[in-house]
C-alpha cells in the first residue's frame, strides 16, 4: 500500500504469461514511471527469456526499448513452498 497521497509504481504479478496477466500488464504500462515485476514459471533462465519474449511479441513491444526496459521477468512458481 503507497502512504498517505502517495502512488503505486511497481506492480508484482503472478500469471502474466495467462490471459488476464498478459491484458494487465500493458494497462499497468500505460503509466510512465510504472514497473512491472511478472513472475513467470519457467524451467530455467533461458526458459524464461524465451517466454518474456513471446510476451513482448504477444504486445507489439520487441523494438519498444522504453517498455522493455521496465519489465523484469523473475523465473518462480506461486505455487512452491518458495517461490523465488
Amino acid at each position: 500500500m503507497p502512504g498517505p497521497g502517495g502512488d503505486v509504481s511497481h506492480y508484482f504479478l503472478t500469471g502474466a504469461t495467462g490471459v488476464v496477466g498478459s491484458a494487465t500488464v500493458p494497462v499497468l504500462l500505460a503509466r510512465p514511471d510504472a514497473t512491472a515485476w511478472l513472475l513467470i514459471r519457467a524451467r530455467d533462465d533461458a526458459d524464461n527469456a524465451r517466454r518474456l519474449g513471446e510476451l513482448l511479441r504477444f504486445w507489439g513491444w520487441t523494438d519498444d526499448r522504453e517498455k522493455r526496459s521496465r519489465i523484469r521477468a523473475l523465473r518462480g512458481d506461486a505455487a512452491a513452498p518458495q517461490v523465488l
